[in-house]
């Protein structure tokens, strides 16, 4: 009987000591499937954006029928576009519209005042660029279309006035940078051409260099 109770309990000690053991040393954690990730974690490019910008263009108006004429002036205008975040690759496509001071004026003979240019303009783009931490460079390219004229002051007094909307096409290249979670800055150039508008005084081809600086929210 002795024997039998001395049995029974270290039987009991060593379940016990198991026990605490197991205890002490925890539950060893369970490791489920995952699904692999592929390329680089998205940035704050991705996304819908608007902004406005600020810059300064110079090109030319030609016209078939006189000299060619420097226009120059500044500009500035709104945009808004939406990027698709690839993993690293940022493709979109933007859209823009803008005030232009891009002019030229001269003094005829007989006193007339002369004044042609581009008086406004947008273009359509797509972009696509590498998001290097957060500082993207890129290029860009789609189509223009503007409102290019001309103005003639007499010095009789009356003002003769006239302008075209013409299509055209636009090229450029930039870089844009996050400057919080929602805010980028950029600094960009864009070529925009307007050829062969039709006006009463003959065809004209017009076109500008762009240099400008922006700011966009992205949302």
């Amino acid at each position: 009987m002795l024997k039998t109770v001395i049995t029974a309990a270290a039987i009991s000690a060593l379940l016990l000591g198991q026990a605490s053991a197991a205890d002490a040393l925890g539950t060893a954690p369970s490791y489920g499937p995952y699904a692999p990730s592929f390329g680089a974690p998205s940035s704050g490019f991705g996304g819908f954006y608007a902004g406005g910008n600020a810059g300064y263009s110079r090109g030319e108006y030609a016209p078939d029928n006189a000299a060619d004429q420097n226009i120059e002036g500044f500009m500035g205008g709104v945009q808004a576009g939406y990027n698709a975040d690839l993993g690293g690759l940022v493709v979109g496509v933007e859209g823009d519209y803008q005030l232009s001071g891009a002019r030229e004026s001269e003094t005829l003979i007989g006193g007339d005042e002369l004044t042609v240019g581009i008086n406004h303009f947008g273009t359509v783009r797509g972009r696509a660029g590498f998001d290097v931490g957060g500082i993207m460079p890129y290029v860009t390219g789609g189509i223009a279309f503007g409102d290019v004229g001309s103005k003639l002051e007499t010095a009789a007094g009356p003002t003769i006035s006239e302008s075209e909307y013409g299509w055209g096409w636009a090229a450029g290249a930039g870089i844009e940078a996050m400057a919080a979670n929602n805010l980028s800055l950029k600094a960009e150039y864009l070529y925009v051409g307007f050829g062969d508008l039709e006006l009463s005084t003959g065809n004209v081809d017009a076109s500008a260099h762009t240099a400008r600086a922006g700011i966009n929210f992205h949302f």
